[in-house]
């Protein structure tokens, strides 16, 4: 059985590994927490200093003990007014996610004709497509979610593939599209949904994605082709 195509001739590109989407979400909160605390500690290291060196003590109590609150303003605030799905905790566990579902997408699909490109954002309508994948019939826009969404989100997280797959479905124009979403824990049970517009949405496990994904490279050959892995494999590709 061939191969996938790999990329053109000339210098080696990296790739966009699972999660570089997340990974940067996890930098910018972690800059939001540490920046004002460094502020903060800063001022006061030198108010201490002015200190010993100068009369104006309470001048400097006063400057250290604002900028003090200050930042313990901004942090507090930050910590009530941010989305709770993007807690430290949360993004280290949606970055593990993607990586394992990102390792069962590369292991299945070696045949000629598949690609998987991670963490796209070149054209997605919302956020990033955790993994696009390319396979002989179709194309598969592949949301990571840890544990199941609760009742309440689960509407909304459905929208946000079908988006997804619309922008796909104008990117790759004739090529069926399949929107998919991996949960690791607490699997549902139902496997097909509708997003509110009425798009397609199926649920998988590791293992149910693996095999799907096995039956259908194994299938017919479809509207993909050589010329569809190549584009989908660019888009996983690191820009130089």
């Amino acid at each position: 059985m061939s191969r996938r195509p790999v990329p053109e001739p000339g210098r080696p590109s990296a790739r966009r590994p699972p999660a570089a989407w997340l990974r940067r979400r996890l930098l910018t909160r972690l800059l939001v927490l540490l920046v004002p605390t460094l502020v903060s500690g800063g001022v006061c290291l030198g108010a201490l200093l002015a200190q010993l060196l100068a009369q104006w003590v309470p001048l400097l109590y006063l400057s250290c003990a604002a900028a003090a609150a200050a930042a313990a303003v901004a942090i507090f605030h930050g910590w009530q007014h941010y989305d709770r799905r993007w807690s430290l905790s949360n993004l280290e566990r949606g970055i593990d996610a993607e990586y394992r579902v990102g390792q069962v997408v590369d292991y299945a699909l070696v045949p000629r004709n598949c690609a998987v490109a991670h963490g796209v954002v070149d054209i997605a309508a919302e956020g990033d497509i955790d993994h696009l994948v390319a396979t002989p019939q179709a194309l598969w826009v592949v949301e990571t979610k840890v544990r199941a969404v609760p009742k309440k989100q689960f509407p909304a997280v459905l929208d946000r593939i079908a988006r997804n797959v619309h922008a796909v479905e104008a990117w790759a124009s004739g090529v069926p599209v399949r929107g998919c979403l991996v949960l690791l824990d607490g699997f549902p049970g139902k496997r097909e949904y509708e997003a509110r517009d009425g798009t397609p949405v199926v649920v998988h496990d590791e293992k149910s994605l693996r095999n799907a994904l096995r039956r259908e490279v194994r299938g017919e050959e479809g509207p993909g082709g050589a010329e569809l892995a190549r584009r989908v494999w660019k888009l996983g590709r690191v820009a130089s």
